[in-house]
């Protein structure tokens, strides 16, 4: 590769660049994923607080709710730990495509047959960053279960208070 081409020398700077998009793509994710880990972890805080208090007997609880204060308990902490590895995987994943990149501008520069290198990283870094989407799909599902969970205790507890058009509803649903 000759210096003094211009093409030649954009070529490779967008050949870098492309990565780029996967590298923002990657970042957004995990800022998001790192909420998501912030909001799990102070409800798991909040759920052990109102247990202990219930313990303690500073507080008084029924059964069934505190039979799902475990169960939600229990749950929350299976996001947690998708969380973690979902986050784990997307600072590799952005270690991979940032790599992709150095790669790419280092193999024009010595001029070496290993064009292979950029290729692997960027495809194993599609490959976490599909795993990682994955666990993220698997914790939302358990996100909405927990939600599903709260609601349908509350909808029970009051249940001669719900209006009688979602009454039906919720008779339909289950």
């Amino acid at each position: 590769m000759s210096f003094a081409d211009p093409a030649a020398i954009l070529s490779i700077l967008s050949a870098m660049l492309t990565p780029a998009i996967l590298i923002s793509a990657c970042a957004t994710l995990a800022i998001s994923t790192s909420t998501r880990l912030i909001r799990a972890i102070e409800r798991v805080r909040e759920l052990t607080r109102l247990i202990e208090t219930h313990i303690r007997g500073q507080g008084a609880l029924s059964d069934e709710r505190l039979a799902l204060l475990f169960r939600q308990l229990e749950m929350v902490a299976r996001r947690v730990t998708l969380l973690q590895r979902a986050l784990a995987l997307l600072y590799m994943t952005l270690a991979l495509f940032v790599s992709t990149s150095i790669t790419i501008a280092a193999v024009q520069l010595v001029q070496t047959n290993t064009s292979w290198l950029p290729l692997l990283l960027g495809v194993i870094g599609a490959v976490l960053f599909l795993i990682t989407c994955w666990l993220l799909i698997l914790e939302t599902r358990i996100a909405l279960a927990t939600n599903r969970l709260e609601l349908d205790f509350a909808l029970k507890l009051g249940a001669e208070y719900v209006p009688e058009d979602l009454r039906k509803r919720m008779q339909k649903r289950s």
